[in-house]
């Protein structure tokens, strides 16, 4: 068990009954990638978000534009920890992730965040 953190996509113009028949795709996946999950957090209360307050910001959505992409890319140096041994490898990922994510908006695409603990 720990923390593993998904990047998705979906149609923006799926209704709800649509969705029933249609799984969104996985971008990328990540695990124990906490300062990613501390982020993604942080940007899910700014935008007004709530926590569950039994199980705290697990298996919650958060819908991402281009501006917190911009936000995120900006904010890789600051996401940087000496203590986790596989940050080199995170951060390669999470750049690439973050291409992905633009293109997917870029195309009329809602792309979130969500994590499970």
């Amino acid at each position: 068990m720990g923390l593993d953190a998904y990047f998705y996509s979906e149609a923006s113009t799926l209704t709800d009954d649509q969705k029933k028949f249609y799984s969104p795709i996985e971008i990328q996946s990540f695990r124990r990638f906490q300062t990613l999950h501390d982020w993604m957090h942080r940007l899910h209360i700014k935008k007004g978000g709530c926590v569950d307050p039994v199980y705290g910001y697990n298996r919650v959505n958060t819908y991402l534009t281009l501006d917190d992409l911009d936000a995120l890319d900006a904010a890789l140096d600051d996401l940087s920890d000496d203590l986790d041994e596989w940050w080199p490898i995170h951060a390669m990922s999470l750049k690439k992730t973050i291409i992905h994510l633009r293109v997917h908006i870029s195309r009329g695409m809602n792309v979130w965040y969500t994590s499970s603990w």
